[in-house]
């Protein structure tokens, strides 16, 4: 004698997979829509000022970070750390062009605070002159990364023509206004 499924139980799997599938829609069209509108919210948010050329990339980690960092930079935490990386298969120009202690003074000029001596707390300006190889079409770059415990919370990289101090200084004052403006 065969026994034939219950028509109770048929039905019950039956609904038990239309939930299945409903839900499995109901999820995937809200991460697809919903979710990609909180991030063009947030990529809204970021300002990106007319001063940042073309050749400059902006990086934004965390905003929330970012503005409880700028009364730290207001008032004197931070800390200034420069360095150069130069061209590896030709002659290196760049340490006769610019100091770093120059290159510092136009960030103490940018943010109008000098750095405070020995603060316990503070944010690390880390920036990097960089020399291409004579080959390339660019002279070189700037890349200036904020940054708090050692991970970056703000970042603007900008290649360069050619070195001229009174570019560099305009970059670094715009990074610093880019860093202000999006951490209100």
């Amino acid at each position: 004698m065969r026994r034939g499924a219950n028509p109770s139980q048929i039905i019950n799997n039956f609904f038990t997979f239309g939930t299945i599938v409903i839900v499995s829609i109901v999820i995937t069209l809200y991460s697809k829509y919903f979710g990609d509108m909180q991030e063009k919210e947030q990529k809204e948010k970021i300002v990106k000022l007319a001063c940042l050329n073309t050749n400059s990339t902006l990086r934004i980690k965390n905003k929330k970070i970012l503005q409880n960092s700028l009364k730290a930079l207001e008032k004197g935490y931070y800390k200034l750390s420069g360095g150069y990386i130069e061209a590896l298969n030709s002659k290196s120009y760049i340490k006769e062009y610019i100091s770093l202690a120059e290159q510092d003074s136009y960030f103490v000029d940018a943010i109008q605070m000098a750095p405070l001596k020995n603060p316990v707390k503070y944010l690390t300006i880390k920036y990097e002159l960089i020399e291409y190889e004579r080959d390339k079409k660019d002279f070189g770059a700037i890349n200036i990364s904020i940054r708090i415990n050692g991970n970056e919370i703000f970042g603007v990289f900008t290649n360069l023509v050619y070195f001229d101090k009174i570019q560099l200084r305009k970059i670094t004052d715009c990074a610093i206004r880019t860093f202000k403006t999006n951490a209100k």
